[in-house]
């Protein structure tokens, strides 16, 4: 190294403060003894983590210092460390092995520590590589700033690392040059482009270049825009994209990738990547699905795992990598998960970029949080093809850990199914397992291996809510059973096994029979449309004990609209009614009902339980929502005041100062908009709004009513309050879910909502097909005169022909027309029990009220009135 610290009598002092200190110098030597970079962690004897070190940059070029951990570069030195017993761990990334000793500190005094730790792991022929990672310098967030950073890489034996700050171009070669770290490591150009759509990867690109607009929304638009942007002459960046089931932040979700189906039509949805992260950070988030396990997932809801075996199913190569995402020293540690790819020169200086990027392209990469995985087909290995031979293939496996990290099995995966699982004899040694088995394949896919220990990689790695546990994944081989010469994707040999029966139902059951679960999801995802042979195989679906397969199935029934067949609908309901259903099966099952079956379900689920019954999954049945939303209610002027105050002010008022009597109509997506009604009013912030309905039930029940407010409510339903909420809020159509009961006809509604100041809405939605909204409350008659009911009824005419001029591209000729078209609930008379007349005029339309006399013109209450906006 080019900077090796002088050990002097006078240590650093990372400790600080005024309390009892002695000093440890301390050295990290391998086999040979010579120092290397590495980690030193500390612990008290018990195992407790304690806040030692407070001073990071007393020695910035060697050290990067955080409050129980120092990564070294130079692999020794001399530092403080507070009077006591402390257990030390040396460590330098999965390969290496660990040293823990016990030592003690006394006041004013130095103890010596000579940690040997041994390269046990031969990776001759590979490198180790974290293709995401940032600084606190140029991200913005974390604690890391470039020194550190590469110092923290080295300490973890990371041969490559990507600089992927967010929308920035970070080049870590003048770093590297300045601390003379470039014979441990090797860094490229990336940015991690964060934008609306997702996060995603980039590299290798120009030093401090130009970055993606920010605001990119499109895939297909954007990727094509990263493909050129790489170095002039040099590789096509490589495109990954990172935690796509990060909520807010997860492109799977953004872009409308099914994780069921594995399929997007949205617009925003591109395939058009080269890997994915199935595991995000130390703690590996992305690779459990929420839904089942009882594991801590973070915001994750679905398994990129899953995801990852849905685009292999479906034809997309797509290679699957985990990364790090540190921003910081020691909160999530460089290089835990990590990615090995192979390389033709073992100097990290003297690694090809273009070989760091094909390997990716290539899917010539595993991905893991320890064992080192060797492992072919037929001679093959990692993105490669292999021919069968009868039916059968080779492999070839081998894994090997340093002697702390646990490994207990290794899982042939086919397809995405575990078809064999082999036992890991309970040895440290470092050789974990060398097998060779023959497995039978009866059509064209792909073959990868999964292996996985139970012992926790603490304190190494610390726990991240839950154990890190050593798991490792290896990108797949892909075989070519039917020898044409090219490897068909799951999905494609169903469709054209389908394609080509010939109704033999014996046949259809044996082919079933015969597939591993994510072959059978494979088979249903290739039903296109409605035919006896789909029936019967989305009912065998149904029935299938496997969640995956079953959910498949739901799914297809949904997509071919075929949820009113009788056998299907029973088999569905029969789902249903299955004990502790998570609620993303729930939603699935849901949105494949007949709307007669799932419309008064969900309405029983929320009213019952609110939005927790489904969670973040709610979204995925409103539009099975029975009912309808109040489309038109009568509203009152701007009242002054807002907040709870202003709520309680507004309610003690007497009636005839809050009286509603203009008509508003809701939006097209439901919510009324009342910043636009109090703009147009002159006032729209701080203040109340006060707005009226009827709702007319057949008969005396109990119906749900979904109430969304911007910002606070109070809602009544026939003079008794039902929510009382004075939160600063957007407008969700369900925020509010509540059972209520209706008396047998008219129900008065009465919704009083607050805003502070900026957008302002509310919506309300009756979960009921059999209850009827009545925007006119007869009960107000009694308490305006009559020229001011008759102006209201002429705003709300004007309103209901304009309904009727969108749905008939022609106005009413009478309101018998506004009846018949369910506008109205009933033909409207004016105050003097006249009929008002509707005139069109041009382009618009006259409502005409003749008055107390019945007559056209006269004066006082006599005189006409006329609305024609």
């Amino acid at each position: 190294l080019g900077f090796a610290p002088e050990i002097t009598d006078s240590p650093v002092d990372p400790v600080g403060g005024e309390a009892p200190k002695g000093s440890l110098i301390f050295s990290v030597v391998d086999d040979s003894g010579k120092a290397v970079p590495s980690r030193l962690t500390f612990r008290k004897p018990d195992g407790s983590r304690q806040k030692i070190f407070t001073e990071t940059q007393v020695l910035p070029e060697d050290l990067a210092i955080r409050p129980d951990v120092i990564c070294t570069l130079s692999g020794a030195g001399h530092i403080t460390l507070p009077v006591g017993q402390w257990v030390v761990y040396a460590s330098r990334g999965p390969e290496w092995g660990i040293d823990r000793q016990q030592i003690d500190i006394t006041a004013e005094t130095a103890t010596e520590a000579k940690f040997e730790i041994q390269h046990q792991v031969n990776t001759e022929g590979w490198a180790a590589a974290d293709y995401h990672l940032h600084t606190l310098t140029y991200s913005g967030h974390g604690d890391s700033n470039l020194t550190e950073r590469i110092i923290s890489i080295a300490s973890e034996a990371l041969e490559v690392g990507i600089a992927t700050d967010h929308n920035h171009h970070t080049d870590y070669a003048p770093t590297v040059k300045e601390l003379s770290a470039g014979e441990h490591f090797q860094g490229v150009v990336g940015n991690e482009i964060s934008v609306p759509l997702g996060h995603f990867n980039a590299f290798p690109l120009e030093p401090w270049g130009e970055v993606v607009d920010t605001a990119s929304s499109n895939g297909p638009v954007m990727f094509r825009t990263v493909r050129k942007m790489g170095i002039e002459g040099g590789e096509t960046p490589v495109i990954q994209v990172n935690h796509p089931r990060w909520e807010a932040i997860d492109y799977f979700r953004i872009a409308g990738l099914d994780p069921i189906t594995g399929e997007s039509a949205d617009s925003d949805w591109s395939v058009d990547f080269d890997s994915v992260e199935i595991f995000n950070e130390n703690a590996g988030w992305g690779y459990y699905d929420a839904e089942t396990t009882d594991r801590h997932v973070g915001t994750s809801r679905h398994s990129v795992l899953e995801d990852w075996h849905n685009l292999l199913n479906h034809g997309a190569r797509i290679t699957a990598v985990g990364n790090s995402d540190s921003h910081t020293v020691n909160v999530n540690l460089a290089g835990w998960p990590r990615n090995y790819f192979p390389v033709s020169n073992d100097q990290p200086g003297q690694i090809p970029v273009k070989e760091i990027c094909d390997t990716v392209k290539q899917g010539q990469v595993f991905t893991t949080f320890g064992p080192f995985v060797k492992f072919s087909v037929n001679g093959k290995g990692m993105g490669e093809t292999v021919q069968a031979e009868r039916a059968a293939v080779r492999l070839k496996i081998e894994v090997h850990a340093a002697d702390w990290i646990d490994v207990d099995r290794v899982l042939v995966v086919v397809d995405g199914d575990v078809v064999e699982t082999i036992p890991v004899p309970d040895t440290r040694e470092i050789l974990r397992l060398k097998d060779e088995r023959k497995i039978p394949v009866r059509t064209d896919g792909w073959i990868a291996i999964r292996v996985e220990g139970d012992d926790s990689l603490a304190p190494i790695v610390p726990d991240k809510d839950r154990p890190v546990l050593p798991i490792a994944m290896t990108n797949p081989v892909y075989v070519d059973v039917d020898g044409d010469g090219r490897v068909s994707a799951p999905v494609e040999v169903a469709r054209l096994w389908l394609e080509n029966f010939q109704g033999d139902e014996l046949e259809l059951h044996s082919e079933w029979q015969a597939r591993q679960p994510h072959q059978r999801v494979a088979m249903l995802h290739a039903c296109s449309m409605d035919s006896e042979t789909n029936r019967t195989l989305l009912l065998w679906g149904l029935k299938d004990p496997n969640r995956l397969v079953w959910l498949a199935a739901s799914r297809t029934i949904e997509r071919l609209e075929i949820g009113n067949d009788e056998v299907l609908t029973a088999e569905l309901l029969k789902r249903y009614g299955q004990k502790e259903l998570d609620p993303w099966a729930l939603s699935v099952l849901l949105r494949a009902m007949p709307a007669e079956e799932s419309g008064p379900r969900v309405a029983d689920l929320l009213g019952s339980k609110g939005k927790e019954a489904l969670g973040i999954h709610t979204r995925q049945v409103i539009s099975l929502l029975p009912g309808q939303f109040v489309r038109r209610m009568f509203v009152s002027e701007p009242l002054p005041g807002g907040g709870k105050e202003g709520i309680l002010r507004v309610l003690a008022l007497p009636e005839e100062e809050r009286q509603t009597r203009r008509v508003l109509l809701s939006t097209e997506e439901g919510p009324f908009d009342l910043k636009q009604y109090g703009d147009e009013r002159g006032r729209s912030g701080d203040c109340v709004f006060a707005l009226r309905c009827v709702l007319v039930s057949p008969d005396d029940r109990r119906v749900t009513l979904a109430v969304g407010s911007d910002d606070g409510c109070l809602l009544q339903v026939n003079g008794i309050t039902v929510i009382e909420d004075f939160a600063e809020q957007g407008v969700d159509p369900l925020d509010h879910l509540i059972q209520v009961p209706l008396k047998k006809g008219d129900n008065e509604v009465f919704l009083l909502v607050e805003n502070g100041g900026g957008k302002s809405g509310a919506s309300l939605r009756v979960l009921d097909e059999k209850v009827v909204v009545q925007s006119a409350v007869k009960g107000l008659q009694k308490q305006v005169s009559h020229r001011q009911l008759a102006l209201a009824d002429l705003r709300a005419l004007h309103a209901a022909s304009v309904l009727y001029f969108i749905d008939h591209q022609g106005w009413p000729k009478n309101i018998d027309d506004l009846v018949k078209a369910k506008i109205i609930a009933e033909p409207l008379r004016d105050p003097w029990g006249g009929d008002y007349q509707l005139r069109p005029v041009g382009k618009n339309m006259e409502i005409l009220c003749l008055g107390a006399d019945q007559t056209e013109g006269g004066i006082g209450i006599e005189a006409d009135l006329r609305y024609s906006p």
